[in-house]
């Protein structure tokens, strides 16, 4: 972490940005709220069950939550969540392609770690160093893609993406073996093929997601996209008599 730190403060450039953006914090506490209440609903649906007065309320919390972001973030001058880049088609596959992938990957994780410690028997730090060639091809073909896409197109800041999907999947794999983690052995392998499929659904979804959002079609929708920011790329005018 502290290399990572130090290689940000020297490699990684500034924003191009004219001046600094201003805090959202109406945003920021409104989609905590949502991904909180999703999430919790979730993790707690095991126990409680769907029809729940608590998990009911929860998802209606949340709801309204998405009701103020959509409702609240449009009049701001620098909103958080920047409603307007979902036109573009490539722009919003990518976001939907980030929390996809990365929800499959949070549940791959959770799920192996704990087979591995629980079924297997192995201590945590053993588990870990069973994961740890996971990372490898992670690094090689992050690198890879972002040199693609930064070729190709414009990079989206997908980050929210990736962390909503990371919890979710780890929040939903808890769910799904959740029951059969105490009895472990078979029972917890039987449970995990729900997880697998889930993957692999996922694993489909952002092929599909690919697909759909290099065609033309999709183009024309990033450039309808892109024109509704025109203003931010324009030149500064002089304004000295």
């Amino acid at each position: 972490m502290a290399v990572a730190i130090v290689g940000a403060a020297l490699f990684v450039p500034d924003s191009r940005a004219p001046r600094a953006r201003r805090l959202d914090p109406v945003g920021q506490v409104l989609t905590a709220l949502v991904l909180g209440c999703v999430v919790y609903a979730i993790i707690e649906s095991t126990s409680l069950g769907w029809t729940s007065p608590v998990i009911v309320g929860l998802l209606a919390v949340a709801a309204l939550g998405v009701a103020g972001i959509l409702g609240y973030e449009p009049r701001r001058a620098d909103p958080l969540l920047e409603l307007r880049l979902f036109r573009s088609v490539p722009f919003a596959a990518a976001i939907v392609m980030a929390l996809f992938a990365l929800c499959g990957f949070g549940a791959f994780l959770f799920v192996t770690t704990q087979y591995l410690q629980d079924v297997r028997g192995l201590p945590p730090v053993t588990a870990g160093l069973c994961l740890l060639p996971v990372g490898l091809p992670v690094l090689l073909v992050s690198l890879l893609a972002g040199r693609i896409v930064g070729g190709r197109g414009p990079r989206p800041l997908a980050s929210t993406g990736r962390q909503a999907g990371t919890t979710l999947g780890v929040a939903i794999s808890g769910t799904v073996i959740g029951p059969a983690a105490a009895p472990g052995g078979s029972a917890f392998t039987n449970a995990a093929h729900g997880v697998w499929w889930m993957i692999l659904a996922l694993g489909v979804g952002v092929a599909a997601l690919g697909l759909v959002s290099t065609g033309r079609w999709a183009s024309r929708t990033a450039l309808r996209a892109a024109a509704l920011f025109e203003w931010v790329d324009a030149p500064v005018r002089d304004q000295s008599p």
